[in-house]
């Protein structure tokens, strides 16, 4: 193996080894289900350290999101049928609603 191949190999591995770091910021947003992962993705790219700290913070999307949307969805069923029954009041015993004379 002559010094020109050897050459081609270790500049073909630094360029593989300089990609992967360059995407590190950007695969740690991704897995930490960052909210700005597409963004980091591209400043990883550009500002290589300001994309790795950034990817490290903790601005992700966890656990409560999903706990309020439940919550959410837990509240709304409650008031329908809550609306519903007062429905159901109002046809059987012909009542007014509260309020009108």
């Amino acid at each position: 193996m002559d010094d020109s191949t050897a050459q081609l190999i270790i500049g073909v591995l630094f360029g593989a080894f300089v990609i992967l770091l360059l995407c590190l910021p950007g695969a740690i947003a991704t897995k930490r289900n960052h909210r700005n992962a597409t963004a980091i993705w591209i400043c990883g790219f550009l500002i290589w350290p300001v994309g790795l700290i950034w990817s490290l913070t903790g601005n992700v999307k966890g656990d409560s999101e999903e706990k309020m949307k439940v919550l959410q969805a837990e509240v709304n069923a409650a008031k329908i049928a809550s609306l519903e029954k007062e429905l159901e009041d109002l046809k059987a015993n012909k009542l007014t609603p509260a309020g009108g004379d």
